[in-house]
């Protein structure tokens, strides 16, 4: 089923914070490729908490479900 195939590539997508190198943050979407995705994880260095990074990152991953949803997916958090 093609459904099951564009789970399977959907799955897991990711983006992370960058600082000089290093990695700060990360955020984490787990969906079907089609109509539902999840925001599984926003994890910030405790360093770098409280400083827009988690936002960013949660609204980058939006923008990115957004750009490959159906009209009417559901974004859950």
């Amino acid at each position: 089923c093609s459904l099951i195939i564009l789970a399977v590539t959907f799955g897991i997508g990711y983006e992370r914070s960058i600082v000089q190198n290093k990695t700060i943050g990360i955020a984490r979407v787990v969906g079907d490729g089609n109509l539902y995705y999840y925001l599984q994880d926003v994890i910030v260095y405790p360093k770098y908490q409280g400083n827009g990074v988690g936002y960013a990152l949660t609204k980058l991953m939006h923008q990115r479900v957004e750009s490959v949803a159906i009209p009417g997916a559901f974004f859950g958090l």
